[in-house]
């Protein structure tokens, strides 16, 4: 086992951080433990909770991590693809392929009863939100409710699409067709409300 005084905080924060990843990315978060956490970097699960309040927060920090990781790929490409909502939606795609078991665990883990969202965790998706409705802004005629809420239909959208198409759920839906399903989403989604 490691001494607390090896490491300061914040590279035990970093090493609880990173080892609780590589076993969700390994195991699936519904394996991760403190005992497997502590294992993995040679200190004991009390020093795992002299840095985090629970196993709850670690989780949260390592949901925020996920999406201020998405987040940076969604600003990227929406620079390089000049705000292209269906460029936007592949990149979605290839961040799920390529982070399957974190952004599993970013959209289907429920916080256990009685615990409260903390405000930080809601500011990263508030980011996010807006990076999108904001990129959205000049095709819908700077409209920003429906701006905002086309971001949230196509986030709950892609979000279906992903889940479906890459962990096997439906056999007629595969990765190869998410694309093509996430481009027919997407433009007829946008055409849809831009009628109306």
């Amino acid at each position: 086992m490691g001494r607390r005084n090896d490491h300061s905080i914040e590279q035990l924060q970093e090493l609880i951080l990173k080892a609780a990843e590589k076993i969700i990315e390994q195991e699936g978060y519904q394996k991760l433990s403190a005992r497997k956490i502590s294992q993995e970097i040679g200190y004991t699960v009390g020093t795992l909770y002299n840095v985090f309040k629970n196993l709850n927060e670690i989780i949260l920090k390592v949901n925020a991590r996920t999406l201020i990781n998405l987040h940076t790929k969604i600003k990227l490409n929406l620079t390089q693809h000049h705000n292209s909502m269906p460029e936007l939606a592949k990149c979605y795609i290839d961040f799920w392929k390529s982070n399957f078991q974190l952004a599993n665990m970013l959209f289907n883990y429920s916080m256990p009863k009685g615990e409260e969202f903390p405000p930080w965790a809601q500011l990263e998706i508030d980011k996010m939100f807006l990076t999108v409705s904001s990129a959205l802004l000049p095709t819908l005629k700077n409209n920003l409710p429906l701006a905002q809420k086309a971001t949230s239909v196509l986030w709950a959208g892609m979000h279906g699409i992903c889940t479906l198409c890459l962990s096997g759920k439906m056999s007629i839906i595969s990765l190869e067709n998410a694309y093509s399903l996430a481009d027919s989403f997407v433009r007829g989604y946008l055409d849809g409300i831009l009628d109306l």
